[in-house]
């Protein structure tokens, strides 16, 4: 015969997992985690709960997305501004100027369409670009064009894209675990918790120590409003679920 009711831990929602876990603490810190023989497994649950803050808090999306999304639309624009500048001058009366516009286009043809690149190929794709139209080969043709101003633009958007996708990625690197990687822990660990309780009972009797008793009522109440707490929730899913194909049907 089991005295301590099974909890479903692995049905609860994070947020409800969590209150359960520390309502299992506040129980094992009031009737003292020594005497129940739960020490390791208390200290251990207090750090997961610590721990686990930053997981349920944390936002599923960067902040710096949508700056990142922004960043490369002004990019993208500086790429269509250079292009449609150079497209110009390839008609310019001055033949001097129309073949450097056209030795640039044969040039900028070879990267292909910037704008359908990934993120970091477009990234790479206009370093690249810029490096050319610095060098020693092409900077002269810039500058008898007038397209300095331009190629500056595309450099400087380009660098802050980058600069914003370092954030992002240091962002994430310092990122808690999500919430289904960091709940596991806690449940095996009050699953442990029960498992101990349980075996020093068969081995030793209730009477083992003056603590069990109480645990095991006020876990098993623990227990029963928990799972109350689950039936109401699948009772509003099913609801929920229930309207929804009335609403199709209509």
């Amino acid at each position: 015969m089991k005295h301590l009711e099974n909890i479903p831990l692995h049905a609860m929602r994070n947020e409800t997992l969590v209150r359960a876990a520390q309502d299992v603490y506040d129980l094992i810190k009031k009737l003292g985690a020594g005497a129940l023989g739960l020490m390791a497994l208390f200290t251990a649950l207090g750090q997961l709960l610590l721990k686990v803050t930053g997981s349920l808090d944390q936002a599923e999306k960067s902040a710096i997305t949508e700056n990142l999304r922004r960043q490369d639309r002004s990019r993208d624009n500086a790429v269509r501004s250079f292009l449609m500048a150079l497209k110009g001058l390839l008609t310019h009366p001055d033949p001097d100027k129309r073949a450097a516009a056209e030795r640039l286009t044969v040039l900028v043809d070879g990267y292909g369409n910037f704008t359908r690149k990934t993120y970091a190929d477009e990234s790479a794709a206009i370093s690249d670009l810029v490096t050319e139209l610095y060098s020693a080969t092409y900077a002269p043709l810039v500058i008898l064009l007038g397209l300095g101003d331009w190629v500056t633009v595309l450099k400087d958007s380009n660098e802050k894209f980058i600069e914003l996708m370092h954030e992002r990625d240091a962002e994430r690197a310092g990122r808690a675990d999500p919430m289904h990687v960091a709940r596991v822990p806690i449940q095996e660990n009050l699953a442990a918790i029960a498992e101990r309780v349980e075996a020093v009972i068969v081995l030793n009797g209730m009477d083992f120590a003056p603590e069990l008793e109480p645990f095991v009522r006020e876990y098993n109440v623990i227990v029963h409003r928990y799972k109350h707490v689950l039936a109401l929730e699948q009772g509003h899913r099913k609801e929920n679920a229930e309207e929804e194909e009335v609403v199709e049907d209509e």
